[in-house]
């Protein structure tokens, strides 16, 4: 998400084989040498710093907290994994990773010139780089220095189009992230409701969810539905009309929830969340967002603000929204966001749906406490 982050971006996450067992690495890894045959790849090469490390993520489960780090795949042979840090922090850095070819980034140029020439062939090899476009330009130069005799190639692509889908086990990570998330809101809509300041609202919503054991939370308000901000001082007093957005951490994926605090009985928060379920109701695979707008919306709510975005994500950075014909996929997670402004004021709400073939389940309904 694009918001104020602390100095240290990444709260306790690290590698949970309960969850994610080193198989189902093992498992992303078939589809990506299957890849590097196709395209005669000998290895890719990952990339991924503190705030987007999808790719290495994705393949590694490391998540760098402050730099940068880097992981070689080779068409055959292990992995290796390069963190930027010092000799002391490597052991604990292995424990948050499956591979268990774990080093500093003092070596990781003379590593690949080692791996590079240690290949035989009658034809050039390549390699194909995931996150280039994120390395500062003296990294870029320097690994284009020290592989000068080797193509490199762009595997962006291959990463961006393999994760569009869900694992098995990424969907159930979603389905726990969304109740830990939606236990959050609960209490925050209870200190609300209890005359709480709107920062102590936000404060009780970060506590509820790092007490449930999520690795990192934001928080952001905003008092028109335009601008938002982190709490500050001009949250210290009740506020009748609360806007809040709220995102976890969950073995580094991120979740998060648009949700509107106002007093009971509001007839536009009501309407608001009726719609946002209807929306999400009617996620259909094949079919795009802009099959979704409502037509039997009354004069007095509009104009209205819509998104849908990929739920689930890797990585700091917020999905793109969904181009208006893009069309939904089975086994795909997508965060329906619908808000309206009226008198001066704005209602915003958020659903959770994990979509199959079947159509959708509504996992911000399933797992509310």
């Amino acid at each position: 998400m694009e918001t104020m982050h602390p100095v240290v971006l990444h709260g306790a996450a690290g590698w949970q084989p309960d969850r994610l067992p080193r198989d189902e690495f093992e498992a992303r890894m078939g589809p990506l040498r299957q890849a590097m045959a196709a395209h005669g790849w000998a290895g890719v090469l990952v990339y991924g710093d503190a705030v987007r490390y999808q790719p290495l993520a994705y393949l590694t489960q490391f998540v760098p907290r402050l730099e940068w780090a880097a992981a070689l795949v080779p068409a055959r042979g292990p992995s290796t994994l390069w963190v930027h840090t010092g000799p002391r922090d490597i052991p604990a850095a292995r424990s948050e990773t499956w591979v268990e070819d774990v080093r500093t980034t003092a070596t990781w140029l003379s590593d690949l010139r080692a791996w590079a020439d240690a290949l035989t062939g009658t034809s050039p090899a390549s390699l194909a780089i995931a996150g280039r476009d994120q390395m500062r330009p003296t990294l870029v130069e320097a690994l284009v220095t020290a592989l000068a005799n080797m193509p490199l190639l762009s595997a962006d692509t291959w990463f961006d189009q393999v994760q569009q889908r869900l694992r098995p086990r990424e969907a159930r990570l979603l389905r726990e992230a969304t109740a830990l998330l939606q236990a959050a809101i609960v209490e925050a809509e209870a200190a609300f409701a209890a005359g709480s300041s709107a920062r102590d609202v936000l404060l009780t919503a970060e506590g509820a969810a790092r007490e449930a054991g999520v690795h990192d939370v934001r928080l952001l308000w905003s008092a028109d539905g335009h601008t938002w901000i982190p709490w500050d001082g001009r949250a210290e007093a009740h506020s009748e009309h609360l806007l809040c957005y709220e995102a976890v951490e969950w073995c580094g994926y991120w979740v998060g929830r648009f949700f509107t605090l106002t007093p009971p009985g509001d007839p536009v928060a009501a309407l608001v969340r009726a719609q946002t379920r209807d929306l999400a109701r009617a996620v259909t695979p094949g079919l795009g967002p802009d099959a979704l707008w409502p037509t039997d919306l009354a004069p007095p709510t509009v104009p209205h603000w819509f998104r849908a975005r990929a739920a689930l994500r890797l990585g700091l950075g917020h999905p793109e929204p969904l181009r208006c014909n893009q069309p939904f996929t089975p086994e795909s997670a997508y965060a329906i966001h619908w808000g309206i402004w009226r008198e001066g004021r704005a209602w915003i709400a958020s659903e959770i749906v994990w979509l199959e073939s079947s159509g959708p389940h509504l996992w911000t309904e399933e797992t509310r406490p």
